[in-house]
C-alpha cells in the first residue's frame, strides 16, 4: 500500500508492543483463574477483529491506520491468552510427556504457517487481498469450538489464587530469578527474539525491493520459512531428552545467524528460498526447545507467570523491529538484516559463555 519498509514493520510492532503492558497481569491471570475459559473468550474477541477487517477490506477502503489499529488489537488478545494458552497444554498430558507435548503443538502451529500462506499467496495474486481474508474467517470458528470440546480442570493451586495480585508478581519474578535455568533460558530467548528473529518483519519488502517480484514470491518465502519451522518443530520433538538443550539452542542459533546472513545478502530467489527455510528450521527449534525447557522447569502454580515473562519478551521484539525498520530506511533491507544477525550471533554466544562460567563456579 505504501511502499515503506518502516511501516510495514510497525504491523508486527504494533502486535507485539501490548504484551509489554499486558503479558505480566496475563500470567498472574493465567495461574488464578481457569485457563481453558481465558483461551476460548480470547478465540472470540480475536474473530471479532478479523471480521472488523474484512469487512473494512470488502466494502470500505482500507487505510493504513485501520491494518494498524487491528493489529493492535490482535496483539492485546494475545498477550491475554499467552500465558493461558501455553500453560494448557500442562493440562492435557502427563508431566513426562510435557515437552513432546509442547513440542507437537509447535508441529501443528507450522503446519498451519505452511498451509496459511500458500493459500494466502494465491488467493492474493488471483483475487486480491479481500478474498483472503474473507477465506480465512472459514477456520476460525471451527477453532473455538474445538477449543470448546477440550476438558480439563483448569482451575490453579489454592495458594496462587490466595495470592494478592502484586504478590503473586513479585513471587513469580522471584522464582525465575533464583532459578538458574530459567534464568539462562530467558536471556537466551531475548537475546535471539529481539535481534536475529526480526529478519521476517522485512519479508514483504525482500520480496518487493530485493528480488523485484509480487505477492505470490511473498507467499513463497513465508511457505519457505513456514516448511523450515515445521521440521525445526518435528526435530525438536525428537531431541526432546535426548541432546542436552543448551547444546541444540548454541548450534541452531549459529546456524539462525548464518543462514538469515545468507538470507539478507542473497539476490536470487532460490537462494533466497533456502536460507528462509534453513532460518525457519534453526529458528523454530530454538524457540521450541527454550520454550519446552522453560515449561518443564516451572512448578504448575508459577507456570502462567514463567510463561508471562517469556511473552514479555516476545513484547521487547518490536523494539528490534523499529531498530530494523529504520536501519532498513536509511542503509537498505539488507544491510539492516545482516547488522541485526551479527548483533544477535555475537550477542548469544557471549551469553552462552557467561553461562557456562557462571554454571561451572556454582
Amino acid at each position: 500500500m505504501t511502499g515503506s519498509p518502516f511501516l510495514v514493520s510497525l504491523v508486527p510492532i504494533t502486535m507485539l508492543l501490548p504484551m509489554l503492558i499486558l503479558s505480566l497481569p496475563a500470567g498472574i491471570l493465567a495461574d488464578r483463574a481457569n485457563r481453558r475459559k481465558i483461551v476460548i473468550g480470547a478465540e472470540s474477541a480475536a474473530l471479532v477483529g478479523y471480521v472488523t477487517l474484512t469487512a473494512i477490506a470488502i466494502f470500505g477502503n482500507v487505510q493504513v491506520w485501520h491494518v494498524l489499529l487491528l493489529s493492535g488489537f490482535t496483539g492485546v488478545v494475545m498477550a491475554t491468552a499467552g500465558p493461558s494458552r501455553m500453560s494448557v497444554i500442562a493440562h492435557l498430558v502427563p508431566a513426562k510427556e510435557l515437552q513432546r507435548g509442547v513440542g507437537l503443538s509447535a508441529v501443528v502451529f507450522n503446519l498451519a504457517q505452511i498451509a496459511g500462506p500458500a493459500m494466502g499467496g494465491i488467493l492474493i495474486g488471483q483475487f486480491g487481498t479481500e478474498y483472503a481474508l474473507a477465506a480465512s474467517l472459514f477456520f476460525t470458528l471451527p477453532a473455538i469450538l474445538l477449543y470448546k470440546s477440550v476438558h480439563f480442570d483448569g482451575e490453579c493451586a489454592d495458594k496462587s489464587k490466595a495470592a494478592p495480585p502484586f504478590q503473586a508478581l513479585k513471587d513469580g519474578l522471584r522464582y525465575v530469578s533464583t532459578n538458574p535455568e530459567l534464568r539462562s533460558l530467558l536471556i537466551g530467548a531475548l537475546i535471539v527474539i529481539t535481534t536475529i528473529s526480526t529478519w521476517n518483519a522485512l519479508m514483504p519488502t525482500f520480496a518487493a525491493d530485493v528480488l523485484k517480484r509480487g505477492p505470490e514470491v511473498l507467499g513463497l518465502l513465508t511457505l519457505a520459512a513456514g516448511v523450515g519451522a515445521l521440521f525445526g518443530s518435528i526435530f525438536s520433538v525428537a531431541l526432546a531428552s535426548r541432546i542436552p538443550h543448551q547444546r541444540v539452542e548454541l548450534v541452531t542459533a549459529l546456524v539462525l545467524t548464518l543462514s538469515v546472513l545468507g538470507f539478507a545478502a542473497s539476490p536470487w530467489l532460490g537462494a533466497s528460498l533456502g536460507f528462509a527455510m534453513i532460518a525457519g528450521l534453526a529458528q523454530t527449534t530454538f524457540m521450541v526447545t527454550n520454550m519446552t525447557v522453560a515449561q518443564v522447569a516451572s512448578a504448575d502454580e508459577f507456570r502462567g507467570r514463567v510463561q508471562s515473562i517469556r511473552f514479555l519478551i516476545v513484547g521487547m521484539q518490536p523494539f528490534g523491529v523499529l531498530a530494523l525498520g529504520l536501519m532498513a530506511e536509511s542503509f537498505g533491507p539488507q544491510v539492516a538484516v545482516a547488522v541485526m544477525a551479527g548483533i544477535g550471533g555475537v550477542g548469544y554466544g557471549i551469553a552462552h559463555i557467561m553461562s557456562k562460567r557462571h554454571a561451572a563456579s556454582g
